[in-house]
């Protein structure tokens, strides 16, 4: 038999992928509790996004403040190993930071005009939680 309703403070937690605010996947939690069940909620989530070519920033947000953060880094083509290989020696060092620089570059603009792909596995999981 419930003794009556009892007023707490909620915050809704929205999780931004890259910048994007992904509402399917925000939350409400109690306002003390929000960092620590953001961190939680952020690292199951991590392990649930496959790597993309550039690295996803993850971000729980309360009120636009950040209260916890989390990162899937990148897959990461070895550009050098594979000039090594096709010359059989190993190279100039600046050739090597060059193709680097390059790489880098790269993955900077893709990240920029790139969509995050969130598979339909990792909401249910996160439903579920």
């Amino acid at each position: 038999q419930p003794s009556g309703y009892q007023e707490v403070d909620l915050v809704k937690v929205h999780l931004r992928l890259n910048g994007e605010v992904v509402d399917a996947l925000s939350f409400f939690a109690l306002r003390e509790k929000a960092p620590e069940v953001s961190r939680r909620y952020l690292e199951k989530l991590e392990k649930l996004i496959p790597a993309q070519m550039f690295d996803v920033a993850i971000q729980a947000v309360v009120g636009g403040k950040v209260v916890a953060k989390a990162r899937v880094k990148p897959m990461r083509k070895d550009v050098v190993a594979q000039k090594i290989l096709s010359h059989g020696h190993s190279g100039d060092p600046t050739r090597k930071a060059k193709l680097l620089e390059k790489q880098k570059e790269g993955k900077r603009k893709l990240r920029e005009i790139a969509k995050v792909q969130v598979p339909p596995e990792a909401f249910v999981a996160m439903v579920k939680m």
